[in-house]
C-alpha cells in the first residue's frame, strides 16, 4: 500500500464508510497471488480438453453447520417434566394444564443437506461404472475432485468433501471412506452461473505417490 492509499483509508475511515480495499493477504502477510484463479482455469481446461472427466450437477452443499436436531415428544409434563393425565392434560407435579415436552432424539443434515444428497445421488450411481472401469483396485482409490461453483463466496474444500466422501459411499463407488481406503484431492474451483457441480477424476495411484517420494 502507497503512502497515498493510506491516506485515503484513514480519510474514508474517518467519513464513516471504507471504499479503499485492501490487497487480500494470506495467513502470512503476504498478498495473495491473484494468477490461483488462472492456474484453476488452465486445470479446468485440461480436465475438459481429455474428454475422460465426470462431471455431477448442483453446488455441492457440505456438511458443516448443516446440523439440527431431530425431536421426540417425551411423554412428561413440560412444565414439570413429570407424568400428567392424557385426557385432562393436568400435570400431576403442579395440578396445572400442560402438554407432553420434547427432548432431542437424534442429530441429522438439515432440509438443504438432505436435498443434496437426494438429489445429486443419481449422479454419482451415474458415474459408478466409469470410474470402476479406471480404478486400478477397488482396495484404494484416489479420486480428485474439481467444484464449480455458482458464486464466488468463500468455502473450503474439508466441508465440500465430507459431503462428497459420503456420496461416493452410499452410491456405491466405494466400499467406505476410510483414509485406507480413499485419498479424495482438490484440484481446484472455477465459478460458472450457469453450470454448478463437480467434476470427478480417477487418479493413478503410482503416479501421484511417486510423485510425492521426488518431492522430499
Amino acid at each position: 500500500m502507497t503512502e497515498e492509499d493510506h491516506k485515503k483509508l484513514l480519510e474514508n475511515v474517518h467519513k464513516g464508510k471504507r471504499t479503499t480495499k485492501l490487497p487480500e493477504q494470506d495467513l502470512f502477510g503476504e498478498t495473495v497471488q491473484t494468477n490461483i484463479m488462472n492456474r484453476y482455469k488452465k486445470i479446468f481446461q485440461s480436465l475438459i480438453a481429455e474428454h475422460n472427466y465426470i462431471f455431477i450437477r448442483e453446488q455441492v452443499i457440505g456438511k458443516k453447520n448443516k446440523y439440527i436436531a431431530y425431536m421426540r415428544y417425551t411423554g412428561r409434563s413440560i412444565c414439570c417434566d413429570a407424568p400428567y393425565d392424557k385426557k385432562t392434560k393436568i400435570c400431576t407435579s403442579c395440578g396445572r394444564l400442560t402438554k407432553s415436552g420434547k427432548a432431542a432424539n437424534s442429530v441429522g443434515l438439515n432440509q438443504t443437506a438432505m436435498n443434496y444428497k437426494k438429489s445429486s445421488l443419481q449422479g454419482f450411481i451415474n458415474a459408478r461404472e466409469k470410474i470402476h472401469k479406471e480404478l486400478e483396485s477397488n482396495s484404494f482409490a484416489i479420486i480428485g475432485v474439481f467444484l464449480i461453483r455458482k458464486d464466488n463466496r468463500d468455502f473450503d474444500f474439508d466441508n465440500m468433501f465430507t459431503m462428497i466422501n459420503d456420496q461416493l459411499t452410499d452410491s456405491g463407488i466405494i466400499k467406505n471412506d476410510t483414509a485406507k481406503k480413499l485419498m479424495t484431492l482438490p484440484m481446484g474451483y472455477i465459478v460458472n452461473k450457469q453450470n454448478p457441480g463437480l467434476i470427478l477424476k480417477v487418479i493413478n495411484t503410482d503416479d501421484y505417490f511417486n510423485f510425492l517420494l521426488k518431492q522430499l
